[in-house]
């Protein structure tokens, strides 16, 4: 176990130990009560999917920030006694700090719902070295899927409000539909097209609707100037449709690597709880190219 993991361990498993006096009756309240119910998402995207479907019935906290890198992210105290406090908690199931994190509440909240989404999910291998490539969320077809498994969840937890849950369910599925729709025909002419992308988060996207994604600094790998020179190499050649740049280190490098090729570069947010603006914005920058 590495030492942010061991931290994020041990930080639960102090709080989990605060709460145990109280967590009974907390419990036995919740059930009974008309009350919110409280759940955690370990990501905004995933927050705002938690929120779709929930409405009022839910309280939501999530537990990374719209900006922060996932690759690096070390939940705080706060964070953690919130997720330690809540009857569901809504992984992606593949992120570095969920295991630990997981296990952690599992083993010291026994009545906690772990909700792993990445079940529901084709994974793709190849991206993220031996790892399945996380960004699961990043794709119209794969957020139908986590949905419904976000609606049975809380139903279970919640039964009284299953009719509520099952209506937004009903409305967030036309809406995913309609956008899915939407994107295969912007897309279709441009099937079989490259694009460039800083850290490979457009994964499922881009087998959604037949395209080729470039990522000039793999997930999970050092990106060495020779590397970086192979890779631009290969995007140059393969004229790509569009270039997305990302917050953080990898997006100044996009931009460079933008500026070299002379396409304009499409900033990009993975991480952002409107996910849904994301692709659209993804999408109308590929569909856009000449």
């Amino acid at each position: 176990m590495n030492l942010p993991n061991l931290k994020i361990y041990l930080l639960i498993l102090t709080i989990c130990a605060s709460l145990a006096s109280c967590s009974d009756k907390k419990h036995e309240a919740t059930a009974t009560s008309s009350s919110r119910l409280e759940v955690t998402a370990g990501i905004p995207p995933l927050e705002t999917m938690v929120k779709e479907i929930g409405g009022d019935s839910v309280n939501v906290t999530c537990l990374m920030g719209a900006g922060t890198d996932p690759e690096s992210f070390d939940p705080g105290a706060s964070a953690l006694r919130s997720a330690a406090e809540s009857r569901i908690y809504f992984a992606i199931g593949s992120l570095p700090f969920e295991e630990q994190l997981t296990k952690g509440l599992k083993e010291n909240n026994r009545q906690i719902d772990i909700i792993n989404l990445a079940g529901e999910v084709d994974p793709i291998y190849g991206t993220h070295g031996e790892d399945a490539d996380p960004h699961i969320w990043l794709s119209v077809r794969n957020a139908r899927n986590m949905a419904k498994k976000i609606f049975d969840a809380l139903s279970e937890a919640r039964p009284t409000a299953r009719g509520y849950f099952e209506n937004r369910l009903r409305i967030m599925e036309g809406r995913l539909d309609s956008l899915d729709n939407a994107f295969s025909q912007a897309l279709a002419p441009r099937h079989g097209g490259t694009f460039i992308i800083g850290h490979p988060s457009l994964t499922y996207m881009a087998r959604d609707y037949g395209l080729r994604q470039i990522a000039l600094t793999p997930g999970h790998k050092e990106n060495s100037a020779l590397s970086m020179r192979q890779r631009l190499d290969d995007a140059a050649a393969s004229s790509p449709l569009a270039i997305f740049t990302q917050p953080g280190p990898d997006g100044r490098m996009t931009a460079e690597a933008a500026e070299r090729l002379g396409i304009p570069a499409t900033r990009f947010n993975p991480m952002s709880p409107d996910w849904e603006k994301q692709l659209s914005t993804a999408v109308a920058a590929l569909s856009a190219s000449k």
